[in-house]
Parts: structure tokens; sequence; C-alpha cells
């Protein structure tokens, strides 16, 4: 199901890379569970050490950042092994 999402708000400044804050916000406003990315700069967030990252959560707590290995690794059952 998809839902469209419009004036998104501007709640997470990325100065690493001002380009991706579109993504990041809409995320947050999504309330998304997963943001899949190869991005080295959005999965740099899920760092526990990256303060970008801590803010990131702070302000999108359920949303975990995962390669698209890491988000098969965490819908699929563990019986079906996923490589990369």
């Amino acid at each position: 199901m998809a839902h469209a999402i419009e004036n998104v708000s501007a709640l997470f400044k990325y100065a690493r890379d001002p380009d991706d804050e579109h993504i990041l916000n809409l995320a947050c406003a999504s309330q998304a569970s997963f943001l899949v990315t190869w991005d080295k700069d959005i999965l740099d967030l899920a760092k526990p050490d990256d303060p970008d990252g801590k803010m990131f959560r702070t302000l999108c707590p359920n949303t975990s950042i995962v390669t698209p290995v890491g988000f098969l690794s965490a819908i699929l059952p563990e019986s079906e092994p996923v490589s990369e």
C-alpha cells in the first residue's frame, strides 16, 4: 500500500550530505520501518556512535537503516538464507 505525503518538514539537517536530507525527512514523516539503501552516508547514520545518527534516531526511533541484504534478512524467515 502506498500513501502520498505532501509538504514534508525538513526536521533533520545532514551537513555531511545535504542531498540525502529529503530522503531522511520523508522516512521520518512517513514513519517508515525501514530505510533501505547502499548509500554509505545514509548507512553511517545506523552506527551507534555517529552523532548525526543519534539525532536521526531521536527524530525517527522506529526507522531502521539497512542495506538491501539486511532488509531481506530482517523480513525473511530464518530458514531462507540471504547472500550478497
